[in-house]
C-alpha cells in the first residue's frame, strides 16, 4: 500500500473544503512526497485519517497543522540519518584505504584479488550512501523552505499570523 504526504499553506482560520476528487479548493499544495519518504516520517508526524467519524471544524477527516515542533522533530530526524551516513561513509573510506595499504604489501594474488573486489563493492556502497545524503538534504529542504515561507509571510503580522503549513498523509 502506497503512502504520501502533502504540505500546504493555508489560510488560518478558514476552514478547507475538498471537492468530489477529494482535491484541496482553498489551500495551495507546496509539495509532497512519496512512499518511501513519507513512511520515514512516521515517528516525527501522525497520518491524518484513520477511520475518524468526525471531521474537525476547520481542518476535516484529513488535514492537520503541521506545528513548528513536528517540523523541529522532521529536521532531527534528517540531520540524524544526514550524520549517520556521513560517519558510515568516512568509516567506509578508511577500510579502503586500509585495503590499499594491504594490497601495496600483499604478496598473494588471492588477496589482492579479494581486497579489490571488497574495496569495489565498498565503493558501489559509498555512492548510494552519498545519493541518500544528498536525498535526504533534499527533502530537509523542502520542510525549511515550507518554514521560511510561512515566516517571512507572517513577519508583518506576528502577534495575529496569516498563514499556516498543514499537511495530510496516509
Amino acid at each position: 500500500m502506497s503512502s504520501q504526504l502533502s504540505v500546504y499553506i493555508h489560510k488560518i482560520g478558514e476552514p478547507i473544503k475538498d471537492d468530489e476528487e477529494n482535491e484541496s479548493v482553498n489551500m495551495i499544495e507546496i509539495f509532497w512526497l512519496s512512499t518511501t519518504p513519507t513512511r520515514e516520517l512516521y515517528d516525527c508526524i501522525s497520518t491524518t485519517y484513520y477511520g475518524e467519524t468526525e471531521d474537525l471544524p476547520i481542518y476535516g477527516k484529513y488535514h492537520r497543522i503541521l506545528t513548528n515542533e513536528m517540523l523541529k522533530d522532521i529536521d532531527d530526524f534528517y540531520k540524524g540519518q544526514i550524520k549517520s551516513l556521513r560517519e558510515i561513509i568516512d568509516k567506509l573510506k578508511e577500510e579502503i584505504k586500509t585495503n590499499n595499504d594491504i594490497i601495496a604489501k600483499a604478496t598473494s594474488i588471492d588477496v589482492v584479488h579479494d581486497l579489490k573486489e571488497e574495496n569495489k563493492e565498498t565503493a558501489e556502497y559509498i555512492s548510494d550512501s552519498e545519493q541518500s545524503v544528498e536525498q535526504y538534504d533534499w527533502l530537509s529542504t523542502h520542510f525549511t523552505w515550507a518554514k521560511e515561507m510561512i515566516d517571512s509571510n507572517n513577519d508583518y503580522k506576528k502577534d495575529n499570523p496569516v498563514y499556516e503549513l498543514v499537511y495530510s498523509m496516509d
